[in-house]
């Protein structure tokens, strides 16, 4: 992060640097508990309005990667919580939104470190909940994030016959 390579992206474009900004503390991968815990505050609606669960949230941090160009954290972390989570809930809302950029930062290391890539896996069903793995939720919040962009993604998809292959499972499982 910040070492100002871009990355390859499956049809051949290329991706910027990851959203989120190397700030001190978000560097640290989310625990198992934390992500359990950032599960169940999501499926409160934290903010009044639906916000993505866990494995929505996960396929959409997982899209933004993929997407050109970069987003500020103000522009999709309102996507994830439903509305503005630290004004809903102050030091908790900060603390949870701090939690969603390290499970960014973590995404991105793991898809654009040559050395961790081969360590990424999408999150189907959180363990130890119960639920039945299924990739729909994951895909969904794939096509969310996609859709935070999708004038870069219409463009590409356009042109790259391959993209659109490679697309094609993650949009007829969504």
């Amino acid at each position: 992060m910040g070492s100002g390579r871009s990355c390859l992206l499956i049809g051949g474009g290329e991706a910027h640097p990851p959203p989120v900004p190397s700030i001190p503390g978000l560097l640290e991968p989310p625990s198992q508990r934390e992500l359990y815990s950032l599960g169940g505050f999501l499926a409160q609606r934290p903010c009044g309005r639906p916000a993505l669960g866990l494995e929505e949230a996960h396929g959409f941090l997982t899209a933004l990667h993929c997407i050109p160009g970069t987003l500020a954290p103000r522009d999709w972390l309102p996507v994830v919580f439903g509305g503005d989570v630290e004004k809903a809930h102050g030091r908790t809302g900060a603390a949870m939104a701090s939690l969603v950029m390290r499970l960014s930062n973590d995404l991105a290391r793991a898809l654009f470190d040559t050395a961790r890539q081969e360590h990424y896996a999408p999150l189907f069903a959180f363990p130890g909940t119960g639920q039945q793995a299924s990739a729909r939720s994951w895909c969904d919040g794939f096509l969310v994030g996609l859709d935070v962009k999708s004038l870069s993604w219409i463009e590409q998809l356009e042109e790259d016959a391959g993209m659109r292959r490679v697309l094609c499972p993650i949009i007829a499982l969504s």
